[in-house]
């Protein structure tokens, strides 16, 4: 069943998630969210959002569903898990784009790099979750990307994230 009047935000990114005393996030930069009325399952607009984040078919379409702020999620946590931006100019070219990074790591190295930032067995399951989650959000293939609702089940353990093609073998 959908909802009424379903917001999408189309530029999900870590510099506009506030944090309050309670470290509870919110979403700020209100102008670029889109209103989808009752009844209706996607929306066509002028593509708008920040490169990396918005998600591909959005940004070659402008076609807006409910699962395109997915994408940009996957990518603000694959931030949080790296510890690095998703695009980052002043690292050496092979390495500036996060996602081609970890691709790049797939391997002992990716293994090696996730052991020295998380030491311990129970983190580092959680760790692997949470990435393959992440990358799961960013599949090539939107058909692929998981509900938000489904999301919050991977990450609060009750559902497993199912590896996609660009998920690291671990």
């Amino acid at each position: 069943m959908r909802q009424s009047n379903q917001k999408w935000y189309t530029d999900i990114k870590s510099s506009n998630i506030l944090i309050d005393d309670e470290f509870n996030a919110k979403l700020s930069d209100f102008d670029l969210v889109k209103l989808l009325g009752s009844g209706k399952s996607h929306i066509t607009t002028r593509v708008m959002g920040t490169f990396g984040y918005v998600a591909l078919e959005y940004a070659n379409s402008g076609l807006l569903n409910e699962k395109s702020d997915v994408y940009s999620f996957g990518a603000v946590l694959l931030e949080a898990i790296a510890k690095r931006d998703l695009l980052d100019y002043g690292r050496p070219a092979s390495e500036v784009s996060l996602v081609e990074w970890l691709k790049m790591m797939v391997g002992s190295r990716l293994r090696q790099w996730w052991i020295q930032t998380l030491r311990g067995g129970h983190r580092q399951v959680l760790f692997k979750r949470a990435l393959l989650t992440a990358l799961r959000c960013m599949d090539p293939d939107s058909e692929k990307w998981p509900k938000m609702s489904q999301v919050a089940r991977m990450l609060e353990l009750e559902e497993y994230p199912i590896p996609c093609e660009v998920c690291p073998q671990m």
